[in-house]
């Protein structure tokens, strides 16, 4: 948050500006190249506290829009990762209060949660065909890659991971992370919560379909101090191919978002609401999430 400073507390206005994170590649939803869009996010996972900190895993399910194979490849670089993260609306603004590490994945099942399937080896991701990946997958410490080593707008990265990784020893290392005084219940009324995924994979990326590659859902936070498990709100289903940053549009109609692009590089999204205090006064509040721009903000 970005506060007024000293000197300029009578000024009639106040801003605030939240910056979101988060690594996915640009595209659009009719593909002629491999499509990874995220189409579900179905589980979710609780993992305990080290130090305040809570670690938190969500499942997904990805499908293939595309009118090529996906590459899928466990041995090299030619394989999606998947990111978490967790948002809040308070106060009327929404901020992202958690990130993971990114997950490596390994095999493509090529189900048809998505319709019409052409299925495949492990090794792609079949036309028209999904693949699940559980949150204890999603969750798994040792297929946790560092998000600094994945270019975001081209999806190119080294593997295995080079430098290595260091090693994790705590249950929160490289997951989903929150701060006890983000989510506490009793130290946060009247919040909602959301939880997202997306994917990166380079064979998208490089055919320029990654604007979709993401997706979000409500959660809420049950009041069990030794994990806070999250649950799914009833009747609030995935918000597929939809950013973090637009829960805070769908839930405040007063909140105008648009497109920033790159030149030549990726996409971020601003959002901001300017509402009106009475008495001259006006308050500005900002969020700037980075959806694929490597270059970053």
């Amino acid at each position: 948050m970005f506060r007024i400073p000293s000197g300029l507390d009578g000024a009639p206005w106040i801003l605030r500006l939240f910056i979101l994170w988060s690594v996915l590649v640009s595209g659009s939803l009719l593909a002629q190249a491999p499509d990874v869009f995220l189409f579900d996010l179905q589980e979710l996972g609780s993992f305990g506290e080290d130090n305040g900190i809570y670690a938190y895993s969500v499942g997904t399910t990805s499908c293939n829009i595309g009118s090529v194979e996906l590459l899928w490849h466990a041995n090299d670089s030619f394989h999606p990762v998947i990111g978490q993260e967790m948002y809040r609306y308070y106060d009327g603004v929404l901020e992202q209060i958690g990130v993971s590490w990114l997950k490596h994945s390994f095999c493509a099942l090529s189900l048809n949660a998505c319709g019409s399937c052409q299925p495949t080896d492990c090794d792609t991701l079949g036309i028209g065909c999904s693949d699940p990946y559980s949150a204890g997958l999603n969750g798994q410490q040792s297929n946790l890659g560092p998000r600094s080593q994945v270019n975001a707008h081209t999806g190119v990265f080294p593997y295995p991971v080079d430098p290595p990784m260091p090693p994790f020893v705590t249950v929160v290392d490289r997951r989903l992370q929150v701060a006890q005084a983000l989510i506490d219940p009793a130290l946060n009324p009247n919040t909602l919560y959301f939880v997202s995924g997306h994917y990166i994979s380079p064979d998208d990326a490089q055919g320029g379909n990654g604007d979709n590659n993401v997706a979000y859902r409500q959660v809420t936070v049950s009041d069990n101090p030794a994990s806070f498990p999250l649950n799914f709100v009833a009747g609030s289903p995935t918000q597929s191919g939809e950013p973090g940053i637009q829960a805070w549009q769908d839930y405040d109609p007063q909140v105008v978002i648009e497109e920033v692009r790159v030149p030549g590089e990726g996409l971020m999204l601003l959002g901001y609401k300017v509402t009106d205090l009475g008495a001259g006064q006006w308050r500005y509040d900002y969020a700037l999430y980075n959806m694929n721009s490597d270059r970053c903000a």
